[in-house]
């Protein structure tokens, strides 16, 4: 975005957000959960029910403990509906290579965690689900518009 970056490539402007900080290379795991925010939380829940998730490829996400949730739904739909209230309540985690992404709902009497959900992808991997998932729902989008034009 600066002038003076106009002639730089890609590699030269990377190799400088590096020395500038610390060997941090400028798409990492902050970034990524950057990312996800605006992609998962951001749309109010009406929207967000409107994707097809059967477009999303939920894969590489290994369920550790419970299901993604309605057992009447399709997995690819609940478990990015658990994704984005993890990262709506701040419940993940990076371990080594890995996201960890916790869900629960709160039981009003008893207070206790019920429907529990803990699911971990490699950081990598997370990264490709982002971008494929910005794109499919893109893509998505302006089909639907011009659907109903």
């Amino acid at each position: 975005m600066e002038p003076e970056n106009k002639d730089k490539t890609v590699g030269q402007l990377r190799d400088e957000f590096k020395k500038q900080n610390e060997g941090l290379e400028p798409l990492n795991v902050g970034t990524l959960v950057m990312a996800a925010y605006p992609l998962f939380v951001y749309p109010e829940q009406t929207e967000f029910e409107k994707i097809d998730f059967s477009k999303i490829d939920t894969s590489r996400f290994t369920v550790l403990i419970g299901k993604p949730t309605d057992p009447t739904a399709d997995r690819e739909k609940n478990l990015c509906k658990r994704i984005r209230n993890a990262l709506a309540h701040g419940n993940f985690k990076i371990v080594e290579d890995q996201i960890e992404f916790i869900d629960y709902v709160l039981d009003k009497k008893s207070k206790q965690k019920i429907n529990f959900f803990k699911a971990t992808i490699a950081i990598r991997d997370f990264g490709k689900f982002i971008n494929d998932f910005m794109f499919t729902i893109k893509r998505q989008y302006f089909q639907n518009r011009n659907a109903n034009q």
